[in-house]
C-alpha cells in the first residue's frame, strides 16, 4: 500500500495549501483533491513540484508498506483515513 503523508506534512510545516499552490505552480484544486483524499493518481509531474516547493523527497510524501492482498493506495492524516482500492491490484 502506498500512503500520501501531505496532509501530516502540511500540518507539520504549518502551511497553507495556498501557499504551497502558490510556491509549486499547483493548481489548488488539485492540492485539495490530495490533502482531502479525493484523488486515486497523482501525475509525476505534480509529485515533482510538491517536493520541489517543500525541499522533501517522494520518499518523504509517500511511504510504502507490504500490506493484504488490497493493494491500494491509502491517503492518511492524523484525523482521518482515506482509502481507494487500486484497480491494478498493486
Amino acid at each position: 500500500m502506498i500512503k500520501c503523508n501531505l496532509k501530516d506534512v502540511i500540518w507539520e510545516r504549518r502551511t497553507r495549501l495556498s501557499e504551497l499552490a502558490r510556491s509549486s505552480g499547483v493548481s489548488y484544486k488539485t492540492i485539495h483533491s490530495i490533502y482531502y483524499g479525493k484523488t486515486t493518481r497523482i501525475d509525476f509531474a505534480t509529485i515533482n513540484a510538491l517536493c520541489s516547493a517543500l525541499k522533501y523527497t517522494h520518499g518523504d510524501l509517500f511511504t510504502y508498506t507490504a500490506d493484504d492482498s488490497l493493494g491500494g493506495i491509502e491517503l492518511t492524516s492524523r484525523t482521518s483515513q482515506y482509502s481507494v482500492q487500486s484497480a491494478v491490484g498493486i
